[in-house]
């Protein structure tokens, strides 16, 4: 069953489920999930005793999940968008369709819920994974790296989804280093710097100096400008952004 609406791909693979519940605490009192979809993840967080407070945004996949698993009073169903929880939850766990992967990162990186479990695309696992210097380094690897020590837990093949998605996905542990109250702004600049890949960073200062970008007080040290984008640490490329105007 597929939400032609969402582009969701459900999982269904009962082995991969429980392997994905086993990975909550078992101390773990209360879970957000982020996308219910039709329940099945939800089922089993509530069947290990966890409370479970879950939105779904699909109205037709909210009845359906509904259905399943409504009555527990464990549980609690919303119909709406999960990105707009900003409480702090014990842990959040997650299998979401891949185009809100970069959504899920801004929001995570917002939360100060320490812990997450969630379910990507694992290209999208292994960009955010990546090392300075890297072809997929960028964006989203320096807000993860920096809030995140992240772990891949395992990989998921397509056969375990319905229906079947044309890549792989992966398990990712995500424990909470930092915190940006401000993570969609800072993804917001991270995507500047990282439109000058291949170039140096004095080349991005220069230019944001002159389209009025830029509020530094304080000058880059000639190490770090003479640096290309790419090259740069999660330190540092935030070190640079922290020039930028903030509107």
């Amino acid at each position: 069953m597929k939400s032609a609406k969402l582009g969701q791909h459900f999982l269904t693979d009962n082995r991969v489920l429980e392997d994905l519940v086993e990975q909550v605490p078992p101390e773990t009192k209360e879970v957000l999930e982020i996308g219910v979809g039709d329940g099945r993840l939800t089922e089993r967080l509530l069947q290990a005793g966890f409370k479970v407070i879950g939105y779904e945004l699909d109205s037709r996949l909210y009845s359906i999940a509904r259905e399943r698993i409504m009555g527990n009073p464990r549980l609690r169903l919303i119909l709406g968008d999960g990105f707009s929880d900003d409480e702090r939850h014990d842990v959040v766990v997650s299998s979401l369709p891949y185009y809100a992967s970069r959504s899920f990162v801004e929001w995570f990186a917002a939360s100060s819920t320490p812990l997450g479990l969630v379910v990507l695309q694992k290209d999208f696992v292994d960009k955010i994974s990546s090392k300075p210097g890297s072809r997929k380094y960028g964006t989203y690897s320096v807000l993860a790296c920096y809030c995140f020590r992240m772990k891949e837990l395992f990989v998921i093949p397509p056969m375990a989804f319905e229906p079947r998605p044309k890549v792989y996905s992966s398990a990712l542990k995500l424990e909470r280093l930092r915190t940006f109250s401000n993570a969609g702004l800072v993804a917001l600049k991270l995507k500047l710097l990282f439109s000058y890949r291949g170039r140096r960073v004095r080349s991005f200062v220069r230019d944001s100096k002159r389209k009025q970008l830029w509020e530094g007080l304080t000058e880059l040290d000639e190490g770090l400008l003479v640096k290309r984008v790419e090259d740069l640490s999660p330190q540092e490329a935030l070190n640079v952004i922290r020039g930028m105007a903030s509107s």
